[in-house]
């Protein structure tokens, strides 16, 4: 690494320029030294004196080397401009404690004293290591097997030569040093401060390990970027903020072009009949419901191109026209229509028609193989030899009532792909951040940037996916193709569902529900149309208008509209406060603000949807049924909240000591949960998370039903089954699943109004009843659930932390994008060599660095053990040392079985990456992991004060509560469990018992009269007759 830098820098024209004068003074020197010699050899000879030295001519001094300025990196051919007035450095990633400090250096008089240790400069740029140089053969070379060392140059071609014999492994990093230090400096959740990084690069020396420096490595993320094209997009919204994104068709390209990821993904849907679904390909949404402009248009089968609205003629020489594409059982099918042939008067032309909107379970479409066609449009010809193509004059029609659609033969997607395969790549949208799988992302980590600002860049990509598609390399056929995108869904919360689809949050609203009709005029009609709602199923129904009105001419017109209509346009309802706020200044409006009136008027002349909602303009998205019902926020942070905190505070002070001992004793075996603080989940219920209501949810049935009365025993119950029904991730049948979820529903919220009517005020119960539509819609909830990206907030804090606070947005961006790009590297991704004009991939080293360290796979969010368990490495011993209390001897009847086989006992064994059996226990086939517990209600095992307390890992004398358990032979399945649902079920196999329509009226009329009775301040209005004339 040395001897390179120093190759380098003795390139340059200063440095050459100073030398060539030293050498030219140290010649006149010579030959000064020269004739000196000569005239003392003349003085001895003829006593001719010779001058004295002080009389020669001085040689003149070299001047200092001084390292010149580096040119920054031309970087790649074809390279986009970056922006240069763009405050903040686009690749500084730091903390606020070094933020401006250099690295440290060590102090020398020598001319290298203003490098680091590495003899690497702060200031120097760095080039990506140059491949061979070879003619593109259309051939993906592997692993950088042709790339160049970087220390080849032209002034030795031996070495060079040498050197090409030697691929660099580690390509495009310059060394292994060069990427340990790229993997040390961190991502997302792993990311350092300089200082610190600073500190572990000087541990590293200690044993002739030299590691780069920081800014030399900001270098090289710097070009990676460059090399994958992956870099910021800056962008100006509609309020004139800056803001900063990364390229969506960049990282879903990425993704298709990630050997790990691309196998794992599906272009079509696939036709499960309602039986195990557990993913997004099998939704109905993507199979039955996308509308034909975004549904995937091009299906290939052998070296034959397909695509939808094309005439196709098959084997059994039938005209037919293709609808949908979809697989199932590893075969591609096509819903096909049979047209309507219309000839004209004169008999040469025709016209071919079908019926417009024809849904996928329509009795008129057909399914037919995809390898059962046999021509296409291009190839169908009469007898008479003419082309049907020519008949038609290149055009089908849709039919309707009022409108014809006339769709263009071919298919233009065929002209776009041209020759490529096309896939069709559906994806969700998040509003947490940027997920590396097939979320896209919304932060709001900058409180000056909202939701719908941030919206238009992301929307713009959304839309030009759907319409244009973009190239990739799919590394698992190894070609390019066409992809295109749509979206299925766009998760969120309440709010942010609310913010997105432009309706007023939940609560004291006219319209309280997007997903439904339900509305009223005034509280009485609120009041009559949520008990309603509650006890019936509603049809979704979307809101007529959402986005169509224009805003008023006076600001309470704007308001009174929207509060008619149900819709608030966040971004257009700021933009008119501005205005508003402008106008009222008059006179007194600063320069800025006339600017900003004006190019709202000139913005409104040109478009006024870059007004409204973004949102609205994606093809396919239907806002109010596209926002699935989360159950994070729905459910843990709703329901089970409201229940948890209404039973913990009305608890007397001497029964929470007791329940704080049952959940010290409660058995976790089984239930996925690391560890329970009885303490914590006693006094601090107030502040629970989603993860803590999931417990309490589960052990519920045998730590607070002691301490409720039979209705509250009976509504946890009711909870208690519907819980593992939400959180089911596979479903065997979805018909007999959407029926058990019904009832559980139902059931619940009969008890819950039975209870108090009270419950209405809450929006979220009456959200319950439209989960079943989106699991319908999606699969299991927890398809679209939203709580596994809850950690990608602390990795938005932690890239804002390490940022050096200028830009903190572009900052960010960055840091995802260096990310993206190690991720892609190390996982060996394929990507475009512009240099080369092919594909390639990383150095052997660099994947293997990924391949052979599960921490490094962890952290970029791989975990291979939950592919381990089908490659045959379960089962495995995890301890071999047996206790002494625990041996056992060999079994006689096993070893005369194994006659001739060393039998030894273990202590414990791996079933899966998650199972283990522990001493005592006999597996001959794990099917299923149930929870047990001890039945304490029939053996009324008391709490006594038994259990040690330990301080900082020492036991103490003080004593604590904890169940004495009686009668050990009395168990009970904890049916309440969040593991293996289905098998506690069809173990359990509790009879559901069905309620009477009448008892739903009953427990209304129950539920109204003890709210009534309760006078509250938020109680039904006037007598419960009122309600009801039925209970007079």
């Amino acid at each position: 690494m040395v001897e390179g830098s120093v190759r380098k820098h003795m390139k340059l024209e200063k440095h050459i320029e100073l030398l060539a004068e030293l050498h030219l003074a140290r010649t006149r020197t010579c030959s000064i030294e020269d004739a000196a010699a000569s005239s003392m050899h003349d003085m001895v000879a003829t006593g001719i004196p010779c001058p004295p030295a002080s009389q020669l001519p001085e040689a003149p001094e070299p001047a200092p080397l001084v390292p010149s300025t580096w040119q920054p990196f031309d970087g790649l051919p074809d390279e986009l401009c970056e922006d240069e007035s763009v405050v903040g450095d686009d690749d500084l990633i730091m903390s606020s404690d070094a933020s401006s400090s250099k690295s440290e250096s060590t102090s020398s008089d020598a001319p290298l004293s203003e490098y680091n240790s590495d003899n690497e400069a702060d200031d120097e740029e760095w080039d990506l290591p140059e491949a061979e140089p070879t003619e593109p053969t259309g051939e993906t070379p592997q692993n950088g097997e042709s790339s160049q060392d970087p220390l080849d140059n032209e002034d030795g071609a031996g070495t060079r030569k040498h050197r090409r014999n030697e691929p660099n492994i580690w390509w495009p990093f310059k060394s292994q040093e060069y990427l340990v230090a790229s993997l040390l400096i961190g991502y997302t959740h792993t990311l350092i401060s300089r200082s610190l990084y600073n500190h572990i690069k000087m541990l590293f020396k200690l044993f002739d390990i030299v590691l780069p420096d920081w800014s030399t490595i900001r270098n090289v993320k710097k070009g990676l970027r460059d090399l994958l094209r992956m870099d910021i997009k800056g962008s100006i919204s509609i309020l004139k903020n800056p803001t900063y994104g990364l390229s969506l068709p960049n990282i879903l390209a990425q993704e298709v072009a990630n050997p790990i990821v691309s196998p794992s993904i599906d272009y079509y849907p696939q036709e499960a009949h309602g039986q195990d679904v557990y993913k997004l390909s099998q939704s109905r949404k993507w199979l039955e419901e996308l509308e034909p402009m975004v549904r995937a248009p091009m299906c290939r089968v052998g070296e034959q191109d397909w695509y939808l609205f094309e005439p196709v003629q098959t084997k059994s020489d039938k005209i037919v026209i293709p609808l949908f594409f979809y697989s199932e059982g590893g075969e591609m099918y096509a819903k096909c229509v049979a047209p309507n042939y219309h000839f004209n008067s004169n008999g040469v032309h025709l016209r071919l028609t079908f019926p417009a909107g024809l849904p996928f379970r329509s009795n008129m479409l057909e399914s037919l193989l995809v390898s059962d066609f046999d021509l296409d449009c291009n190839m169908i010809a009469g007898v008479d030899g003419v082309l049907l193509l020519d008949r038609c004059r290149d055009s089908i029609y849709e039919l309707a009532d009022e409108v014809t659609t006339w769709h263009h033969v071919p298919n233009p997607w065929r002209q776009k792909a041209d020759a490529y395969i096309l896939l069709l790549h559906a994806i969700g949208s998040a509003t947490q951040v940027d997920q590396p799988e097939l979320q896209l992302s919304l932060s709001e980590h900058i409180q000056r940037r909202g939701a719908m600002e941030l919206a238009g860049p992301i929307v713009s990509d959304l839309r030009m996916m759907s319409s244009d598609g973009f190239a990739a390399f799919d590394c698992t056929i190894q070609e390019e193709v066409l992809l295109t995108s749509t979206v299925l869904c766009f998760l969120g919360d309440s709010p942010m569902h609310a913010e997105i689809t432009s309706t007023p949050i939940p609560g004291n609203a006219l319209h309280p529900c997007r997903m439904c009709p339900l509305s009223a005029c005034n509280s009485h009609r609120i009041l009559d149309n949520s008990f309603s709602a509650i006890l019936a199923t509603n049809k979704g129904k979307l809101l007529q208008g959402l986005g169509n009105g224009t805003p008023a001419a006076e600001e309470t017109a704007v308001e009174n509209s929207a509060s008619k209509l149900g819709v608030k346009d966040v971004l257009s309802r700021t933009l008119i406060d501005q205005r508003y706020e402008i106008i009222g200044k008059a006179s007194e409006a600063t320069p800025a603000e006339a600017d900003f009136l004006q190019n709202l008027e000139n913005t409104a002349k040109i478009s006024t949807k870059s007004l409204f909602n973004t949102f609205f303009e994606l093809a396919g998205f239907d806002g109010c049924r596209d926002t699935p019902v989360e159950v994070l926020h729905v459910f843990l942070l709703g329901v089970v909240k409201y229940m948890v905190q209404d039973f913990m505070r009305n608890l007397r002070p001497s029964e929470k000591p007791l329940i704080q001992a049952r959940y010290r004793s409660f058995n976790i075996d089984g239930l996925n949960i690391p560890s329970m603080q009885a303490d914590y989940l006693t006094r601090h219920f107030a502040n629970f998370i989603g993860k803590d209501f999931r417990i309490v949810v589960q052990v519920a049935p045998f730590v607070l039903f002691e301490y409720m009365d039979e209705e509250e025993v009976e509504l946890w119950a009711a909870l208690c089954k519907l819980a593992p029904l939400i959180f089911q991730t596979h479903i065997e049948d979805m018909n007999l699943f959407q029926d058990q979820l019904s009832q559980h529903i139902r059931q619940f919220l009969f008890l819950l109004v039975k209870n108090t009517a009270q419950w209405v005020n809450k929006p979220k119960i009456h959200m319950l009843l439209h989960l079943l539509d989106s699991i319908s819609r999606y699969g299991p909830a927890s398809l679209f659930a939203t709580e596994k990206m809850e950690g990608y907030n602390s990795i938005l804090r932690n890239a804002s932390v390490h940022s050096n606070r200028h830009s903190p947005s572009r900052d960010i961006g960055v840091s995802f994008g260096d990310y993206h790009n190690l991720r892609h590297l190390v996982s060996g991704g394929f990507f475009y060599d512009y240099k080369r004009k092919v594909y390639c991939s990383a150095g052997v080293g660099v994947v293997g660095i990924f391949a052979n360290n599960r921490s490094i796979q962890r952290s970029m969010g791989f975990n291979s053990g939950a592919l381990d368990n089908s490659s045959g490495s379960y089962p495995s011993i995890r301890k071999w040392r047996v206790l002494e209390s625990l041996k056992v001897g060999t079994p006689a009847e096993l070893q005369s079985f194994l006659t001739g086989y060393e039998i030894t006992q273990v202590h414990e064994v791996s079933w899966t990456c998650k199972d283990v059996i522990l001493p005592g226990s006999f597996v001959v086939n794990l099917v299923a992991k149930l929870n047990m517990q001890h039945n304490c209600h029939r053996g009324e095992c008391p709490v006594c004060l038994t259990k040690r307390v330990r301080v900082e890992q020492q036991d103490t004398n003080k004593f604590t509560g904890e169940v004495a358990h009686t009668n050990e032979d009395n168990y009970v399945v904890n049916l309440a469990s969040l593991l293996s649902t289905l098998a506690h079920r069809k173990f359990s196999d509790i009879a559901f018992e069905a309620i009477p329509d009448h008892g739903y009226v009953e427990a209304l009329h129950e539920g109204l009269a003890k709210w009534h009775a309760a006078s509250t301040r938020t109680g039904p209005p006037g007598p419960v007759e009122a309600i009801d004339p039925g209970l007079q």
